[in-house]
This record gives C-alpha cells, structure tokens and sequence, in this order.
C-alpha cells in the first residue's frame, strides 16, 4: 500500500532501538539516547537531510534461491510403478503386466544387442520371472514410502524411536527389500516367515496385497485373513485395522455375515397414550389351531376339529378379549369381528398385521382397495392400520399378550392329556385363560400390605360403564360413602382411580427403551439389499434396490419398499416390489448420497 520513497532508513549508529539488542548498565543507559530519541528528530532540519541510503527493493528474505530449488527436485525420484499401481487394484494383474513389461525391455534389450553384434543371452531368467516383478513392485512402494528408513539402515545407525517401524528392527535383504527383523532369527521356519516383506501402508499395493488374499482366503474373518497374508510373507503396516475396513465394505463379506438393519425405539403412539375406554384402541390378532371335537367321527365329519382364536388388544389398558374362529377364512373373521364390537362398542382405531385371513377381509388386493376402505371407516369414526409384513415387532403390545395366553392354554392343556377337549370345554377354558390374563399386574407388586391393591386391566373392564358415556362430573373419595341414589358415584370414582394410577404408575414405566437405544443410518432410496427370508438359506436371499422409504414422526426409516427381480422366470425377469422393515433388511451396499 506504500511507495519506498516515503520511507526512511535510520543507521544502527544513531538508532535508539538497537540499544536494547545490547548489554547496558544503567549508568551506560542513561548516556545514551534511549529515553530522548535520536538527535535528529529534534532538530527543525529538513526532511531532506535524512540520510538516504539506496534501499533494495528485493529483500534477501523474498528471493528464491534457484539452484537450491532446482536441487531439490532432482532429489526427488518420481516413483516408476506407483502410477500402475493406482490404476490397477488387482495384485495379480500388476504382476502380469509388470512382467510383461519386463519381458517387452528384455526384447528391445535383445534386438539392440544383436544389432550391435554383441551377446544377449545373459539375465533372460531373471528378466523374464514373476519374482522379479514382484521385487519390482514392491521396492517401488517401499522408495516411495520408507526413503528415510532404506538411508538410515544403509548408513548402519538405528531408527529414531518414533519411528513406527522400530519395534520392528527392519533389515535389508540381498534384494534391497525391506523386511521385518524381529527375534525369529533362529526359528527354522522360512525366511520370508521370519522376515515378511514390509508393505506401506500409504501406498496403492497395500490394498490390492490384502483384498488378494481376503479373496484367496473365501472372504473369510480378520484373523484368517491376516494370517493369509502373513503366511504369503508380507507384514502390512497397520494391517489390522485396514483389514477392518476392508471386511466392512466388502459386499460378499455383509451378505454372508451382516445382521439386518436397526433403529432407536420409537416414541410411543398418541393411541397408546389417551385416556379412553376399553377397546377404543385395539389391536388385533390370530393364533393356533387348537384341536376339539364335538362327539364321535362318522363317514361324513371327523371327530377333531382345528379352532383358532382371535385375539383383541386393548392398547390403553392392555386388556384382551377373545373370540373363536372355527375356520381361517374371510366370512369367520367378519363373523368373530361383528361379536367383538357388538360386546365391546365401537373402535376409534384398529391396528393389525397383514395376515392372510385379515388382508382377505379388506379385499383381494390391499394395495388397490384399502385406501377406499380406510375412507368408508373414516366416515364411521374408525381407522384401520395395517403394519408392515414381516413386521412382528411393530405389534408388540398384542404379540406379548398371544404369548402370555398361550402359556396359560398350553399349561392347562398339558394335564389333560392327549385327549382333546369338546369344543365347549374349549370355550370355557379360553374364558378362564382370558380372565386370568386380564388380573395380570401392569406394575410392580408391592410388599407393603398398606398399598393398594396392584393395577390390571380387569380393574377397568369390572366396573365399565357405556363407553360411548362420558360424565361431565368431578368425583372425590367423599363418593366412597355414598349409598341411595348416589351409589353411583362410588362406581364412577373407582373407575376414575384407575385412570389416575394408571397415569401414575404404568404410563411411566413405558418410558425407558428396553433396546434399540442409539439412533443409527437410516436407509435410503438407492441402497442396495438383500431381504431376510426365514424359508431361504441366506447366500438364497433375494438382492434388491431400495425404491421408497417410510419415515416415522421422529424423522427415522421404519420400513421401506424394495424392487428385486423375479428370476423364476427363464424367458423374462420383471420387478417384484416388497415392503418390509429395517429388521428384515440387510444393508450390502449404500447409495452415494448415504
């Protein structure tokens, strides 16, 4: 931003900031013109008269010193097959082509040779072998990347202790390869056993090294694989953890051992959360068979029948109620549903699985007629919401209760035998089984007999009311006395007390995630995976492209609908689309957005 004109050179001599460079004495010091400033400034002379040396307008700190420069990158050796190293990954096929290169120069070699009259027969082996190319190859990488250590092993002084290579104790084959020295000296073993060849870690060879030899090993684990490489005779500078991550992007390697996808629990559903009546919320469900009879067998009907039971979840209250289904076909489903809500009211939401038996009931073809029916239901007041197939876990809250029932049917059926029960035994015992998971506990049990009794869901269905009736009156534990025509409220109270323990003590304990507690990669549309199939062995499973993912309220993927292709067809494959959560998904490959 300045000129050189404007500005003005003071001589060490008479320049009060080049006294404090120097020793002084106060004494000394006060001689001198440190505390007035140089005469100079207090005269009323000129400008003019300042001295005005020739000032370089190059200074010695900004020039460039050429021939140093120059030196510099003579020193510098390009690397000769570093380039083919980095086009190439495959390590066999750098072999191939660096000898055939060899084999190429020894050609030329010979043709100029023989133009010369001169002998060419010598080094035709060593030119021409693949252990030449290797050595080659590997001296290369180890110049480009092990220079300071090659100088400083050739000159006879150790290696700096910061050296990564000096617990290793490097030495120098007749070769000029760099190998492991270690304490295997005396070992019988080979010598390339006791002194691997060491292969940087920065250089292009060390990945095509280890994929070879992962591939020679049948995309075995990190040990296998590591001693693969060690028993070949190479020592990889930090080879366990590029093994590491070699084994996690090799797609072979996560279609033989990767586990399908995971998300963090999701947040509870708002139906799961609001102070309704039993069943307003409902999930449902269908297990068995169960075997009864209904008297002796003739030519026309069989002595034992198979039932199956329908099984309606309270998602509030956790209470069940049961419904026998003499077949699994569309007309008993209809019939067991109609029973349920002419016993129970009417539902606000229902939520199930994509069984075959419920998808028949709400049409041939879901895909096309479920939203028409979701419409019809919601001119009713109810929403039906089909979760994922393959999708067990989405139902939790009605799969624990199947398993508890079955537990009570299954421990009762065990002592009778291998009779089987007449189907109204069967009802009788289903109604007990029912019972008694409805006085299940949904808390702890105290063991102070002063607390109250604990909360189940037959505390609710015992002292239901209409559940289309909702008082607009406010009750207290005055109405524990009441008698005559306010009886009522004492009913009434009770019933509130469920609600408010239930607010207190089992809302509260669906608070913490039993699993699934970090937020992981959410799957995204491109990603390349195969789908877990329990009939199939997994080298079976179908490969498949994400198409569209399905994002929950907290912003994670769920489920997702993948595209595959339908190879049981010789002459033609067309796509197949499946929607299945992250549970069944096994992610091989992500997008390049991911």
């Amino acid at each position: 931003m300045t000129k050189s004109e404007q500005w003005k050179y003071v001589e060490t001599k008479i320049n009060p900031a080049d006294i404090a460079t120097r020793g002084k004495d106060p004494t000394s010091l006060a001689k001198t013109d440190w505390f007035s400033g140089p005469a100079f400034l207090w005269s009323r002379m000129p400008r003019s008269i300042f001295p005005e040396p020739a000032l370089p307008l190059n200074l010695p700190e900004c020039e460039k010193n050429e021939e140093t420069w120059v030196y510099a990158i003579r020193q510098v050796e390009p690397p000769l097959l570093g380039d083919l190293a980095a086009r190439i990954s495959s390590w066999p096929r750098q072999l191939n082509l660096v000898e055939a290169l060899l084999k190429i120069c020894h050609d030329w070699l010979t043709r100029a040779r023989s133009k010369l009259l001169q002998d060419s027969s010598a080094a035709v082996t060593f030119c021409s072998s693949r252990e030449t190319a290797r050595i080659l190859l590997l001296k290369d990488a180890q110049s480009s990347c092990f220079r300071d250590v090659i100088t400083t092993i050739k000159t006879g002084k150790p290696l700096p202790f910061h050296s990564s290579l000096s617990k290793l104790c490097p030495i120098l084959d007749p070769s000029g390869l760099l190998r492991v020295g270690g304490r295997l000296k005396q070992s019988s073993e080979a010598f390339d056993r006791k002194h691997p060849i060491l292969v940087p870690d920065k250089h292009p060879i060390h990945q095509a090294i280890l994929e070879h030899y992962h591939l020679m090993s049948k995309h075995q684990g990190r040990h296998l694989t590591h001693a693969s490489v060690r028993s070949a005779g190479y020592h990889l500078e930090k080879g366990r953890q590029r093994i590491r991550t070699l084994l996690a992007g090799c797609a072979t390697c996560r279609k033989l051992r990767a586990r399908p996808e995971e998300q963090v629990m999701a947040n509870l559903p708002s139906d799961r959360l609001a102070c309704t009546p039993p069943f307003t919320h409902t999930g449902l469900d269908v297990f068995g068979p169960f075997l009864t009879h209904n008297g002796h067998s003739t030519r026309r009907s069989q002595a034992v029948h198979k039932n199956w039971v329908l099984l309606f979840t309270c998602l509030v209250s956790r209470a069940i109620h049961v419904e026998i289904l003499p077949a699994m076909n569309t007309s008993t489903f209809r019939n067991g549903l109609r029973r349920f809500l002419a016993i129970r009211g009417e539902c606000q939401i229902i939520r199930s699985d994509q069984g075959s038996n419920i998808i028949g009931s709400l049409g041939q073809d879901p895909k096309l007629n479920f939203e028409d029916l979701r419409k019809g239901l919601k001119i009713k007041g109810c929403e039906w919401i089909l979760n994922p197939p393959h999708a067990s876990h989405f139902g939790g809250v009605w799969e624990r209760k199947i398993g508890s029932l079955r537990r009570v049917l299954e421990a009762t059926l065990s002592l009778s035998g291998p009779r089987s029960l007449s189907y109204d035994e069967f009802c009788t015992l289903l109604a007990e089984a029912t019972a008694i998971v409805n006085s299940t506990p949904l808390t702890d049990i105290s063991y102070d007999p002063n607390d109250p009794f604990p909360l189940s869901p037959s505390s609710l269905l015992n002292l239901r009311e209409d559940p289309s009736f909702q008082s607009l009156d406010v009750f207290s534990k005055e109405d524990l006395l009441a008698y005559g025509k306010r009886r009522w409220r004492r009913v009434q109270y009770l019933s509130e007390q469920f609600w408010i323990r239930w607010r207190g003590e089992y809302l509260q304990d669906l608070q913490t995630r039993r699993k699934w507690l970090r937020p992981k990669r959410s799957l995204k549309v491109g990603d390349i995976v195969i789908l877990k199939s329990k009939s199939e062995k997994r080298m079976s499973w179908p490969l498949g492209r994400i198409e569209q993912v399905r994002v929950s309220l907290d912003g994670h993927v769920r489920s997702a609908i993948v595209k595959t292709i339908d190879t049981t067809t010789k002459m033609s494959s067309k796509p197949r689309f499946f929607e299945r959560p992250i549970s069944e998904i096994v992610l091989l490959v992500p997008s390049n957005d991911g």
